[in-house]
């Protein structure tokens, strides 16, 4: 009997192209979250465009690589926000 072979496939399947804005990573990264993570990830946004764009490269990272729940990319998302915002929105450096 042939097995069909299987080949794993990433859990979210986002490309980084240069004409995909940050906004729709955003949107595409908390489709099934509560609002409120979705609404603390737009005052990143707001507050410093790049560091949205590290965090969001980050979390796209981590869901590809290391394949982490959902709750974890949430305490991820709310924790990297909370602390941008404690700095007053400065750049990651």
């Amino acid at each position: 009997m042939k097995q069909a072979s299987v080949s794993p496939q990433p859990l979210l399947k986002i490309k980084n192209n240069v004409g995909s804005s940050v906004e729709k990573e955003i949107d595409s990264l908390m489709s099934n979250a509560l609002p409120y993570y979705k609404s603390v990830f737009k005052d990143l946004y707001l507050g410093n465009k790049q560091n949205a764009k590290i965090v969001c490269d980050f979390i796209i990272a981590e869901i590809n690589n290391q394949n982490i729940t959902s709750s974890t990319k949430l305490t991820h998302v709310k924790n990297l926000c909370w602390f941008s915002r404690y700095l007053d929105y400065k750049e990651f450096d």
